[in-house]
């Protein structure tokens, strides 16, 4: 099997603390990382249909190519679709399992009763294949979050992956000459142990404690097991000229591991949440910096 940003993890390797995931420096070799950032489809390419309707495209917006689309185009080099093509491929998630499967079951004791044994799992690629014949339909994104052109902002707060989601996986990408501040990814905890605060998948930061921050780097790789604890977000990023860029790698289930209705809140404090969080961040754009940090 070719190089895999799991070819050198171990299930040592695997940090519980918040939840279960690994954080893997280096994890491709050289020769193969510079002709993936040679090689890499431009922004504009990607970019291109995602702009608003005067033409552009905001601040610190996320546009991706997904694996279908890079495999389907023809202006996409071979070791691009090679790279996606092994990244979404059964031996790929059985890397993933001779990692994680201890953990998995641990995580989601129900999950073989629902689903079957692990390593029996049928896979397939997302938006290529369908439910009919796997039960896992795995994915190779390339993203990026465009630049930051005024006031600091986050791509993505506190938040939950879909619960169809098995695990996330990051490879960071980011441009050597990046020295922007932020893009970082956090791991959060619910205070008190208690799941609340939902909008949606989005969680309200009063209701989570910060429990790790793993730089944006390069050929970084982050990747965890998705679950209704698995809480993260990207830190604030600051102007810069710089896109933030990744893979992003996932593996979908047919269906959810975990529910989110039982843990949102009613409508209307969910509406009032949102008016009271835009609220304080528009006094804040208005305060004197001494005064905006007290409020």
């Amino acid at each position: 099997m070719p190089s895999t940003v799991l070819s050198r993890v171990t299930a040592d390797d695997v940090v519980t603390d918040p939840f279960p995931h690994i954080v893997v420096p280096n994890a491709l070799p050289p020769e193969l990382l510079s002709r993936l950032m040679a090689e890499m489809p431009t922004f504009e390419t990607v970019r291109t249909g995602r702009e608003n309707l005067r033409g552009r495209l905001p601040g610190n917006t996320r546009i991706h190519y997904v694996g279908q689309e890079l495999l389907a185009d023809p202006k996409v080099t071979t070791v691009w679709k090679e790279f996606v093509s092994t990244h979404t491929s059964p031996e790929f998630f059985a890397q993933l399992l001779r990692i994680f499967a201890d953990r998995i079951r641990r995580l989601h004791p129900e999950l073989e009763g629902r689903f079957g044994q692990l390593p029996r799992i049928k896979t397939g690629i997302r938006h290529v294949d369908d439910y009919t014949h796997s039960d896992l339909l795995l994915d190779a994104l390339l993203v990026f979050n465009s630049p930051v052109v005024s006031q600091p902002t986050s791509v993505r707060r506190a938040h939950l992956d879909s619960p169809r989601k098995l695990f996330t996986g990051l490879l960071y990408l980011r441009d050597p000459d990046d020295r922007s501040a932020g893009g970082d990814l956090e791991l959060y905890t619910f205070k008190g142990g208690r799941v609340r605060g939902f909008d949606g998948p989005e969680i309200d930061d009063t209701y989570v404690r910060h429990a790790k921050t793993i730089a944006y780097g390069h050929n970084v790789l982050v990747l965890f097991l998705n679950s209704i604890n698995s809480v993260h977000g990207v830190t604030v990023r600051h102007p810069t000229p710089f896109r933030r860029c990744f893979v992003s790698l996932v593996g979908e289930l047919r269906a959810p591991l975990f529910e989110l209705s039982p843990y949102q809140q009613p409508r209307p404090l969910r509406a009032l949440r949102r008016l009271r969080r835009r609220g304080a961040a528009w006094l804040r754009r208005r305060l004197p910096p001494a005064r905006a940090a007290r409020a």
